[in-house]
């Protein structure tokens, strides 16, 4: 059973309520994919070698996702839902939201840097 509950699927594009609410605050902290990866993986007790053999992913990439190096991409996702249970679409909405929250969040710390 997956450590996380599912949300309902969203699509990709567009502000998402807990990135940017209607005021334009954005939140302080946003974990990054790779917190919840390795979440998952202390809820199974997995060590790296065990997700790695769940998730059919290259050496190169699962050291890079749990360093935060990759972003989840569509193939990366594929293999999360067959390793973890959980869909495709819950792995690619944490990345997009986390990007969207990068941007936001660069976009915000230049306008308080303008005079």
């Amino acid at each position: 059973m997956p450590y996380f509950e599912e949300p309902e699927p969203q699509p990709l594009g567009g502000s998402q309520p807990f990135v940017s609410d209607k005021g334009g605050r954005i939140a302080a902290h946003m974990a990054p994919p790779f917190e919840f990866i390795l979440a998952e993986m202390k809820a199974r007790e997995w060590n790296v070698r065990d997700f790695q053999r769940c998730t059919k992913l290259e050496w190169e990439l699962v050291a890079g996702l749990l360093q935060g190096v990759i972003p989840i991409n569509e193939y990366i996702a594929a293999r999360l839902m067959v390793g973890t249970e959980v869909s495709s679409e819950f792995w690619l909405n944490l990345q997009h939201n986390y990007d969207r929250w990068l941007t936001l969040k660069e976009q915000a710390n230049e306008r308080q840097s303008r005079p």
